[in-house]
């Protein structure tokens, strides 16, 4: 070792590669954020026809051509009978309001945060008039939006 180098180049040098860390370690963290942003589904199961209940408090109520689901600030989605209905591109770290409407009158609403997964399946259980969200994987039963 006989270089002698001057404590003035040593402060310089490490600057220099103090300053250029720093950019890698920016550039390494907006790149992980893109590669691991992830956006959710939410896949709304058909709802079963049947006739219009005649009395009781879901009188009048049973057509599933009738109903339409929205999803934070996206447009509402008829529902069909026969075929599923996908919610694609959602945040999956933004809480979403779901609101469901029945002869476009907002019937039922409640939040929606993506936990387990970023693919959750909405379903309609008609013996009590509600909804529900599973994990996509435990309701395929339910859900089918894998042409969409």
């Amino acid at each position: 070792c006989t270089d002698k180098i001057s404590l003035r180049q040593i402060l310089l040098h490490n600057d220099t590669l103090c300053i250029s860390m720093n950019r890698v370690i920016i550039l390494i963290l907006i790149l992980s954020n893109f590669a691991f942003s992830e956006e959710g589904k939410i896949c709304v199961s058909p709802v079963d026809t049947h006739l219009k209940y005649q009395s009781g408090p879901m009188e009048g109520r049973g057509r599933s051509t009738n109903y339409e689901v929205q999803i934070g600030s996206s447009p509402k989605k008829k529902l069909s009978e026969k075929d599923s209905v996908l919610f694609d591109g959602l945040d999956v770290n933004t809480k979403h309001l779901i609101k469901i409407y029945y002869e476009g009158t907002l019937d039922q609403s409640f939040w929606h945060r993506f936990d387990a997964t970023s693919e959750y399946c909405l379903w309609y259980k008609s013996l009590y008039a509600t909804w529900s969200i599973w994990p996509q994987n435990s309701s395929n039963h339910f859900c089918n939006c894998s042409g969409s």
